[in-house]
């Protein structure tokens, strides 16, 4: 396997991958203790279009459910139900307008 098992493109490597993060890092449904992210809307992450792209297609691989917004942004909820937009606008930006 590389370095970067991320980069690893054969199916039953990928698949391990995920098997050993959940296990190392997600406890069952049951188990978890309650959302921190109370009040919190989303949180919301910059990334260039090209890593976004191959984020959403890493998303469906995966079995996450997300939802595509404008054609820039993908929601979907973290192990614990919070909310997490990634935008692949430039940081500062929204949209094409600027923000900050």
């Amino acid at each position: 396997m590389s370095e970067d098992p991320m980069t690893e493109t054969d199916p039953a490597s990928l698949e391990a991958e995920r098997r050993r993060i959940r296990d190392a890092h997600l406890r069952p449904a049951a188990e978890r203790p309650p959302s921190t992210a109370r009040g919190l809307h989303h949180l919301a992450i910059s990334v260039e279009p090209r890593r976004w792209e191959e984020i959403v297609r890493r998303l469906g691989d995966a079995g996450v459910e997300y939802a595509i917004h404008s054609g820039v942004s993908v929601y979907f909820r973290d192990p614990d139900g919070a909310r997490v937009e990634l935008i692949a606008d430039p940081l500062g930006e929204m949209y094409g307008d600027k923000v900050l």
